[in-house]
C-alpha cells in the first residue's frame, strides 16, 4: 500500500478556500485517488469542535485567551488524528480546510512580528506529534472581497467574521506566515479592467481557472 498525501487549503473567511476544497476533492476522486476530506474545525465530530462552535456563535458567555483558544483548537485536531493518521497509512489523498496553519494565522494577528514567531514555534510544538501537511495553498482573497462574498451569501457571522479590523490583521498575519513558510500563494483576481470588473476593482477569477492553477500545483505532487 503506498503512502498517501495531505494538501491543506487555507485563506481567510469567505476567501473561496472552500469552493476549492470541494472542486480539488472531486478532481481527485475523478482520477482514481481515495480521497479523505475534512474540514476544520470538526463541529459535528469532536468534543473540542463543538465547543468552538458554541463559542464563535456566542453561546458561551465567557472570554478565552489567545493560548487557551488555540488549545481548543488543538485539541479538535487531536481528536481527529486517528482517523488523518489511518487515511494516510491507507494510502489515501487527505485534503482539509483549514487545518493548523490557520491557528498561526488567527491566533498571532493581533501580536507583533517577533512575539508572533515566538507563539507559531510554541503552537508547532504542541501539535508536532500530528500529521502536518505536505502541500499548504494559500488562498490570498483581499478582505474587501470576502466581506462581499459574505454579503452574498447571506451567512451569519460569528465573532471572527464580524470583526473586518481584527480580519484585516489575520490577513496581514497569513500572508506573512505564508512567505516564510514556503506556502503556495493562489491570487482569486483577475488583475487590470475586464468586462466583469465593478467600482475600479479587480474582478475575481472563475472558481474554475483558480482550481486548474491548484491542481498544477498538486498534480505532480500526488503519488
Amino acid at each position: 500500500m503506498g503512502e498517501g498525501r495531505f494538501i491543506n487549503i487555507e485563506g481567510p473567511d469567505a476567501s473561496g478556500k472552500e469552493t476549492q476544497w470541494n472542486l480539488l476533492v472531486d478532481r481527485l476522486k475523478e482520477n482514481g485517488y481515495d480521497v479523505f476530506a475534512q474540514d476544520f474545525p470538526a463541529y459535528e465530530q469532536t468534543e473540542a469542535g463543538r465547543k468552538l462552535r458554541n463559542y464563535l456563535q456566542g453561546e458561551d458567555a465567557i472570554e478565552l485567551t489567545t493560548e487557551a483558544l488555540a488549545e481548543l483548537y488543538i485539541a479538535d485536531r487531536r481528536q481527529m488524528k486517528d482517523r488523518l493518521q489511518q487515511a494516510l497509512q491507507e494510502g489515501k489523498i487527505v485534503v482539509t480546510d483549514r487545518y493548523a496553519q490557520s491557528n498561526y494565522a488567527y491566533q498571532t494577528a493581533h501580536m507583533p512580528r517577533q512575539e508572533r514567531w515566538q507563539f507559531i514555534e510554541w503552537l508547532k510544538t504542541q501539535e508536532q506529534d500530528l500529521p502536518q501537511p505536505d502541500t499548504v495553498l494559500y488562498v490570498d482573497m483581499p478582505i474587501k472581497q470576502c466581506r462581499e462574498l459574505m454579503q452574498l451569501q447571506g451567512r451569519n457571522r460569528d465573532k471572527h467574521e464580524a470583526d473586518m479590523t481584527y480580519l484585516r490583521k489575520v490577513k496581514a498575519a497569513y500572508r506573512e506566515i505564508a512567505e516564510r513558510e514556503g506556502w503556495r500563494r493562489i491570487d482569486p483576481l483577475q488583475h487590470g479592467w475586464c468586462w466583469s470588473q465593478i467600482d475600479g476593482t479587480d474582478a475575481l477569477r472563475p472558481p474554475e481557472e483558480i482550481h486548474e492553477e491548484i491542481w498544477a500545483v498538486v498534480e505532480p505532487r500526488l503519488p
